[in-house]
């Protein structure tokens, strides 16, 4: 869409990594840019430079992880409602010790999740225990390792509610570790836009977040923005719906 209406597009990739993340904020602040799509790395957890940044280049749009401090339009999905959706799906699959791997519960993204997952549980009359929540790492080696380490505490563990999709393939790697069967012990659901998702064997069951209209509504408002010479107001936030893919991995 930036293309066709003539903008030249650049693209810097985070790698979820608080650091560079700064320093790409920084180069944008002194640098010529006419506006900024932006969605916050897992890792962030100070906000003082997105907060500088939206000063010096007000044309700024969140997208899916996004910044609470910064007074701007953000466009998501409804992140609690997913999370209750997700629990709820493995709790009518007759899950009833469900762990959830969380994202970045500095960003609303994870605490949304969080909490509708802790909903779920309280709608069906199940108890949350905190220690079934796991923080997901940004190396994959690692969070298959603190599954690991919980499947071998809580072996009565069901059902892993995985926040993210990196969150899912670890479980997977660990369940095959320890060999715990997928769907046989433990039923895994995913927040996933990965097209391997029906290739993973089992065939991972998921959230699936309309990337592609995120992306799209989060260019829409920007550009409206620049062309008019308007500000970006958080008004204009959007909320978009995800769908639940039910595939082998939750199957009764």
């Amino acid at each position: 869409m930036a293309r066709h209406s003539g903008y030249h597009v650049l693209i810097h990739l985070t790698h979820e990594d608080y650091e560079r993340e700064v320093a790409i904020t920084q180069y944008l602040t002194g640098g010529r840019v006419d506006g900024i799509l932006m969605s916050v790395a897992s890792e962030t957890q100070e906000f003082a430079h997105l907060q500088q940044l939206y000063a010096r280049k007000p044309a700024l749009v969140f997208f899916d992880r996004v910044c609470d401090a910064v007074a701007t339009a953000k466009v998501t999905t409804n992140d609690y409602k997913s999370g209750h959706l997700a629990t709820e799906h493995l709790i009518e699959a007759g899950c009833g010790h469900i762990a959830h791997m969380s994202v970045s519960g500095n960003l609303s993204i994870g605490r949304m999740r969080l909490q509708g997952y802790q909903a779920a549980l309280a709608a069906h009359s199940l108890a949350f225990d905190d220690t079934l929540v796991l923080d997901g790492e940004a190396d994959d080696e690692q969070n298959t390792q603190l599954i690991m380490e919980l499947l071998r505490r809580r072996p009565e563990v069901d059902g892993i509610f995985a926040a993210a999709e990196r969150l899912a393939i670890s479980s997977y790697q660990a369940c095959k570790n320890m060999g715990r069967s997928i769907l046989g012990e433990v039923k895994i659901i995913g927040f996933s836009n990965l097209g391997v998702a029906s290739l993973l064997d089992p065939a991972l069951t998921t959230i699936t977040q309309p990337a592609y209209e995120i992306g799209k509504e989060a260019a829409k408002i920007l550009l409206r923005a620049i062309e008019k010479k308007k500000a970006i107001l958080p008004s204009q936030s959007l909320r978009l719906k995800s769908e639940l893919f039910q595939r082998k991995s939750t199957a009764c």
